[in-house]
Protein backbone atom coordinates (compact mmCIF):
# COMPACT_ATOMS: atom_id res chain seq x y z
CA UNK A 1 0.00 0.00 0.00
CA UNK A 2 1.26 2.80 -1.08
CA UNK A 3 -0.04 6.35 0.58
CA UNK A 4 1.20 10.34 -0.96
CA UNK A 5 0.14 13.24 1.37
CA UNK A 6 0.57 16.12 -0.90
CA UNK A 7 1.28 18.81 2.09
CA UNK A 8 3.14 18.65 5.03
CA UNK A 9 1.10 21.68 6.98
CA UNK A 10 -0.92 20.87 10.56
CA UNK A 11 -3.51 18.76 8.37
CA UNK A 12 -0.77 16.77 6.48
CA UNK A 13 0.76 15.94 9.40
CA UNK A 14 -2.17 14.91 11.10
CA UNK A 15 -3.23 12.78 8.34
CA UNK A 16 0.30 10.72 8.06
CA UNK A 17 0.16 10.02 12.07
CA UNK A 18 -3.45 9.07 11.77
CA UNK A 19 -2.85 6.63 9.01
CA UNK A 20 0.91 5.47 10.15
CA UNK A 21 -0.89 4.41 13.58
CA UNK A 22 -4.00 2.63 12.51
CA UNK A 23 -2.57 1.01 9.56
CA UNK A 24 -0.31 -0.54 11.04
CA UNK A 25 -2.23 -3.26 12.41
CA UNK A 26 -2.93 -4.29 8.49
CA UNK A 27 0.05 -3.99 6.91
CA UNK A 28 3.69 -4.76 7.81
CA UNK A 29 6.18 -1.80 7.41
CA UNK A 30 7.50 -3.81 4.24
CA UNK A 31 4.00 -3.45 2.69
CA UNK A 32 2.74 0.18 3.87
CA UNK A 33 4.86 3.25 2.46
CA UNK A 34 3.32 6.57 3.12
CA UNK A 35 5.32 9.95 2.29
CA UNK A 36 4.27 13.69 2.73
CA UNK A 37 5.73 15.83 0.02
CA UNK A 38 5.82 19.91 0.46
CA UNK A 39 7.03 22.31 -1.70
CA UNK A 40 8.82 24.49 0.62
CA UNK A 41 12.52 23.74 1.15
CA UNK A 42 13.04 22.89 4.66
CA UNK A 43 10.96 22.83 8.15
CA UNK A 44 12.05 26.03 8.88
CA UNK A 45 11.21 28.26 6.02
CA UNK A 46 7.61 26.16 6.42
CA UNK A 47 6.55 26.34 10.36
CA UNK A 48 7.33 29.44 11.52
CA UNK A 49 6.68 31.36 8.23
CA UNK A 50 3.82 30.32 6.88
CA UNK A 51 1.76 28.43 9.50
CA UNK A 52 0.32 31.20 11.04
CA UNK A 53 -0.47 33.60 13.81
CA UNK A 54 -2.64 31.82 17.20
CA UNK A 55 -5.06 29.57 17.85
CA UNK A 56 -7.26 28.09 20.96
CA UNK A 57 -7.54 24.64 20.93
CA UNK A 58 -10.51 23.06 22.88
CA UNK A 59 -10.23 20.18 24.77
CA UNK A 60 -11.53 18.17 22.43
CA UNK A 61 -9.26 19.42 19.68
CA UNK A 62 -6.46 18.01 22.30
CA UNK A 63 -8.08 15.19 22.55
CA UNK A 64 -8.28 14.66 18.70
CA UNK A 65 -4.37 15.17 18.80
CA UNK A 66 -3.63 12.73 21.29
CA UNK A 67 -5.52 10.26 19.43
CA UNK A 68 -2.80 10.04 16.95
CA UNK A 69 0.22 11.26 18.69
CA UNK A 70 -0.28 11.69 22.56
CA UNK A 71 3.85 12.69 22.75
CA UNK A 72 2.85 16.27 20.88
CA UNK A 73 0.38 16.96 23.57
CA UNK A 74 2.56 17.90 26.07
CA UNK A 75 5.15 19.64 24.13
CA UNK A 76 1.88 22.44 23.13
CA UNK A 77 1.26 22.71 26.45
CA UNK A 78 4.46 23.70 27.27
CA UNK A 79 4.64 26.45 24.52
CA UNK A 80 1.66 27.46 25.38
CA UNK A 81 -1.25 29.47 28.02
CA UNK A 82 -3.56 26.77 29.28
CA UNK A 83 -3.83 28.37 32.97
CA UNK A 84 -7.47 28.80 33.41
CA UNK A 85 -11.12 28.26 31.72
CA UNK A 86 -11.65 32.20 31.84
CA UNK A 87 -11.33 34.62 29.28
CA UNK A 88 -12.29 38.11 29.50
CA UNK A 89 -12.71 40.37 27.07
CA UNK A 90 -11.86 44.20 27.50
CA UNK A 91 -11.46 47.24 25.61
CA UNK A 92 -8.62 49.67 25.08
CA UNK A 93 -9.99 51.20 28.17
CA UNK A 94 -10.12 48.29 30.61
CA UNK A 95 -13.97 48.13 30.84
CA UNK A 96 -15.25 43.92 30.56
CA UNK A 97 -16.83 43.75 27.46
CA UNK A 98 -17.63 40.27 28.53
CA UNK A 99 -16.33 36.80 29.48
CA UNK A 100 -16.10 33.33 28.00
CA UNK A 101 -16.15 30.10 29.89
CA UNK A 102 -14.26 26.90 28.39
CA UNK A 103 -13.80 23.62 28.66
CA UNK A 104 -12.42 22.74 32.42
CA UNK A 105 -9.76 19.93 32.82
CA UNK A 106 -11.92 18.33 35.71
CA UNK A 107 -14.42 17.80 33.73
CA UNK A 108 -12.83 16.98 29.95
CA UNK A 109 -9.42 15.48 30.88
CA UNK A 110 -7.92 18.68 29.08
CA UNK A 111 -7.80 22.41 29.47
CA UNK A 112 -8.35 25.29 26.79
CA UNK A 113 -5.27 25.93 25.40
CA UNK A 114 -4.12 29.28 23.45
CA UNK A 115 -1.38 28.45 21.70
CA UNK A 116 0.71 29.30 18.44
CA UNK A 117 0.09 27.64 15.60
CA UNK A 118 3.70 27.00 14.44
CA UNK A 119 3.95 25.08 17.71
CA UNK A 120 0.96 22.66 16.80
CA UNK A 121 2.51 22.31 13.63
CA UNK A 122 6.21 21.75 15.51
CA UNK A 123 4.93 19.43 18.01
CA UNK A 124 3.21 17.07 15.13
CA UNK A 125 6.61 17.23 12.91
CA UNK A 126 8.76 15.88 15.96
CA UNK A 127 6.44 12.71 16.10
CA UNK A 128 6.70 12.44 11.63
CA UNK A 129 9.81 9.83 10.75
CA UNK A 130 12.20 12.35 8.71
CA UNK A 131 12.69 9.96 5.95
CA UNK A 132 8.86 9.96 5.16
CA UNK A 133 9.52 13.84 4.56
CA UNK A 134 10.30 14.97 0.88
CA UNK A 135 10.57 18.90 1.17
CA UNK A 136 11.26 21.03 -2.26
CA UNK A 137 8.50 18.97 -3.87
CA UNK A 138 6.09 20.69 -6.04
CA UNK A 139 2.99 18.38 -7.07
CA UNK A 140 1.70 20.29 -10.35
CA UNK A 141 -1.35 17.89 -10.75
CA UNK A 142 -2.79 14.56 -10.74
CA UNK A 143 -4.37 11.89 -13.10
CA UNK A 144 -5.35 8.39 -13.96
CA UNK A 145 -3.14 5.96 -14.60
CA UNK A 146 -3.57 3.87 -17.63
CA UNK A 147 -6.53 1.89 -17.95
CA UNK A 148 -6.63 -1.49 -16.30
CA UNK A 149 -3.94 -0.55 -13.99
CA UNK A 150 -5.58 1.17 -10.45
CA UNK A 151 -3.86 3.72 -8.71
CA UNK A 152 -3.36 7.69 -9.36
CA UNK A 153 -0.50 9.15 -10.91
CA UNK A 154 1.19 12.87 -8.97
CA UNK A 155 2.84 14.80 -11.56
CA UNK A 156 5.81 16.49 -10.21
CA UNK A 157 7.08 20.01 -11.16
CA UNK A 158 10.60 19.06 -12.46
CA UNK A 159 8.90 16.74 -14.74
CA UNK A 160 8.70 13.04 -12.91
CA UNK A 161 5.92 11.01 -12.00
CA UNK A 162 5.07 8.92 -9.08
CA UNK A 163 2.15 6.23 -9.00
CA UNK A 164 0.16 6.03 -5.54
CA UNK A 165 -2.76 3.82 -4.29
CA UNK A 166 -4.54 6.60 -2.51
CA UNK A 167 -3.44 10.57 -2.82
CA UNK A 168 -4.18 12.77 0.06
CA UNK A 169 -4.67 16.17 -0.60
CA UNK A 170 -3.78 18.79 2.07
CA UNK A 171 -2.53 21.28 0.11
CA UNK A 172 -4.16 24.35 1.79
CA UNK A 173 -6.41 26.31 0.22
CA UNK A 174 -5.46 26.99 -3.42
CA UNK A 175 -5.42 22.95 -3.45
CA UNK A 176 -3.77 21.54 -6.70
CA UNK A 177 -5.03 18.24 -5.39
CA UNK A 178 -8.29 19.39 -5.50
CA UNK A 179 -8.35 21.22 -8.98
CA UNK A 180 -7.23 18.19 -10.35
CA UNK A 181 -9.88 16.33 -8.73
CA UNK A 182 -12.89 18.64 -9.95
CA UNK A 183 -10.94 19.43 -12.80
CA UNK A 184 -10.38 23.37 -11.56
CA UNK A 185 -14.28 24.07 -10.49
CA UNK A 186 -14.90 24.97 -7.45
CA UNK A 187 -12.21 27.73 -6.42
CA UNK A 188 -11.83 29.11 -3.54
CA UNK A 189 -13.33 32.32 -2.75
CA UNK A 190 -12.84 35.19 -0.14
CA UNK A 191 -15.59 36.19 2.26
CA UNK A 192 -14.33 39.19 3.83
CA UNK A 193 -13.50 37.57 6.91
CA UNK A 194 -10.42 38.94 8.60
CA UNK A 195 -9.85 37.94 12.40
CA UNK A 196 -7.23 40.08 14.29
CA UNK A 197 -5.04 38.14 17.06
CA UNK A 198 -1.63 38.72 18.36
CA UNK A 199 0.69 37.05 21.03
CA UNK A 200 2.52 38.99 23.80
CA UNK A 201 4.70 38.04 26.12
CA UNK A 202 2.97 39.10 29.70
CA UNK A 203 5.76 40.84 31.42
CA UNK A 204 6.69 42.72 28.51
CA UNK A 205 3.70 44.72 28.64
CA UNK A 206 3.55 48.57 30.36
CA UNK A 207 1.69 49.13 33.61
CA UNK A 208 -1.57 51.09 33.86
CA UNK A 209 -2.74 53.65 35.94
CA UNK A 210 -5.18 51.25 37.00
CA UNK A 211 -5.08 48.31 40.24
CA UNK A 212 -3.65 46.41 38.34
CA UNK A 213 -0.71 44.29 37.99
CA UNK A 214 1.34 43.01 34.53
CA UNK A 215 0.36 39.02 34.87
CA UNK A 216 3.83 36.87 34.42
CA UNK A 217 1.67 34.51 31.30
CA UNK A 218 4.49 32.36 29.15
CA UNK A 219 2.07 33.98 26.31
CA UNK A 220 -1.29 35.77 25.77
CA UNK A 221 -3.50 35.76 22.56
CA UNK A 222 -5.14 38.76 21.95
CA UNK A 223 -8.36 38.98 19.73
CA UNK A 224 -10.14 42.16 19.05
CA UNK A 225 -8.94 45.53 21.14
CA UNK A 226 -8.07 44.34 24.48
CA UNK A 227 -4.82 43.28 26.31
CA UNK A 228 -3.87 41.43 29.26
CA UNK A 229 -2.66 44.35 31.03
CA UNK A 230 -6.17 45.15 32.05
CA UNK A 231 -6.36 42.13 33.46
CA UNK A 232 -6.90 42.11 37.71
CA UNK A 233 -4.73 40.45 40.61
CA UNK A 234 -4.79 37.44 41.03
Amino acid sequence: MKIIVVGAGIGGLSAYLALKKHLASIFDSTTLSITLVEAYPSPSQHTYAVVGNGLGLAPNGLRAIASVTSAAVPYIYSHGYSKGSLMTFRNAKGRTLGKMHFGREERYGYSMCMVPRAVVHEALLKEVDAKDIRWGVRVVGLRDVDEGEGGTVVLYEDGTEETADLVIGADGVRSVVKKSLFRGNFEAQYEYVSPTSAFLKGHSLPTVDLQVSVPSYPCHLCRLPFSSRFMPKA
